[in-house]
């Protein structure tokens, strides 16, 4: 079974608009109540008044964020704020960023990504998803009948084909090029040419996607089809696709980070009886801070997780000892891969072995908090507000793959792909009433 990957044609905001940077935003999962409001000031069209609308006291199951949503969609498309291209398109992004005080380019494509059940190995999941996210997304594509923001995949191009296809592309002048207020570069191009169109498509049917960012996303578009499809009078509609980025796992412009997590709340907890736990299966050494931590976990050749404790003068640096037995610790039949991630370690080990964690109390954030940042991990031990943190280094993206391809999924929150996609840039229309692009 092959991928379908293919041009739409794409709603976009117009290119009169005075300070097109003012009109986008993050997605909507990672904007701060503070944010969304500063969004909303920052200009009367943001796109976060679609994507991640007020919610007021005042709501009713007629007059809520998901209906204020599509009334503001159908006035800016009458009005001209947003308008649709005339002809199915692929558009190719590129975006300049700053990271560990390294410019890099992160390139790609948008096209609409026809569903598949992940059981179909066709778009591989590597986390998995949690019900409140995916019901408040399907409310808002019902409403909209619209993917406002992406999905984020990655595929395999170990030759660099899709930048031979893409060469001359890049070359010519954007369709779109603007810089926002923090410095960051975004530049679309709009691909309509037939030879150059069918070139993509035939290339990117032979590959597998696989999710980095955006597992509910996708998830809810897999509910929406469903739903159209009680109504759906079109041969192949619009609703039987979502709207995707994808770029090569070999692209230099991918960052990736890890997810920490701090644990509180515990009873009982006594960190000298915990670390005798730990020398079970770990060897432990000491060194002097969470900077100290990632230079020596860089250097050595296994996974290393490194530990902080309010209190505790160094940060303790875990590495399983090679006697250590720990199958019993995962499903039977987990691969290798799976079982050496420091994140499956921690998980599987430390905190459901050790510290009595179940799955669902991971799930739901029971006693458990993620953080993205060493400050972050800093300032909660410093301050005493957990009982532990575990630091952990960026799974490989080599790692994330071999995961996938096995059908196996990491635990939640194993990864954090940065930049996130700016959300604005392309809307893609999904009417179960539509056909989508075909020819192809």
């Amino acid at each position: 079974m092959k991928i379908q990957f293919k041009p739409f044609r794409a709603v976009r905001f117009s290119s009169h608009i005075e300070r097109p940077a003012d009109v986008l935003a993050p997605p909507y999962d990672v904007i701060s109540p503070e944010e969304q409001h500063a969004l909303y000031q920052r200009h009367e069209s943001n796109i976060v008044m679609l994507d991640f609308g007020m919610e007021y006291a005042t709501d009713t199951d007629k007059d809520n964020r998901y209906s204020r949503a599509s009334i503001h969609l159908g006035e800016w498309l009458v009005n001209g704020v947003l308008e649709r291209d005339e002809t199915p398109s692929y558009y190719l992004y590129e975006h300049t960023y700053l990271a560990d005080g390294v410019r890099k380019q992160l390139r790609g494509i948008f096209g609409a990504g026809k569903l598949f059940h992940f059981e179909e190995g066709v778009v591989l999941p590597h986390e998995n998803t949690m019900p409140g996210p995916i019901q408040d997304r399907l409310e808002l594509t019902k409403a909209c009948e619209a993917n406002l923001s992406p999905i984020y995949t990655l595929f395999d191009d170990a030759d660099g084909s899709f930048f031979k296809l893409t060469a001359s592309v890049w070359e010519t002048t954007p369709t779109t090029d603007l810089l926002t207020q923090s410095g960051d570069q975004y530049r679309l191009w709009k691909v309509s040419n037939d030879g150059e169109i069918s070139a993509l498509y035939h290339f990117l049917e032979e590959k597998k996607l696989l999710i980095a960012d955006g597992h509910h996303r996708y998830t809810t578009a897999l509910h929406f089809r469903d739903h159209c499809r009680k109504t759906t009078q079109s041969s192949d509609p619009l609703s039987d696709y979502t709207l995707m980025f994808a770029t090569p796992l070999q692209n230099d412009g991918l960052t990736i980070y890890p997810t920490h997590r701090v644990v509180f709340d515990l009873p009982d907890f006594n960190p000298q009886l915990f670390r005798g736990r730990l020398e079970e299966f770990f060897d432990i050494s000491s060194v002097a801070d969470i900077a100290a931590f990632h230079a020596e976990a860089a250097r050595r050749s296994s996974k290393s997780i490194g530990v902080a404790i309010p209190g505790e003068a160094t940060v303790w640096l875990l590495n399983l000892k090679p006697s250590a037995n720990i199958r019993g610790f995962f499903p039977e039949g987990a691969s290798e891969v799976l079982c050496g991630l420091d994140v499956s370690i921690l998980q599987n080990i430390i905190l459901q072995g050790i510290l009595g964690y179940t799955l669902e109390d991971i799930r739901a954030q029971r006693r458990i908090r993620y953080l993205k940042s060493d400050q972050a991990v800093v300032d909660a031990v410093t301050t005493g507000s957990v009982q532990a943190a575990f630091v952990l280094q960026a799974t490989r993206l080599d790692e994330m793959r071999d995961v996938c391809l096995n059908g196996e999924k990491m635990p939640q929150k194993s990864t954090y792909f940065y930049p996130k996609l700016i959300t604005g840039l392309v809307i893609n229309p999904v009417s179960p009433l539509e056909t989508a692009a075909s020819g192809l």
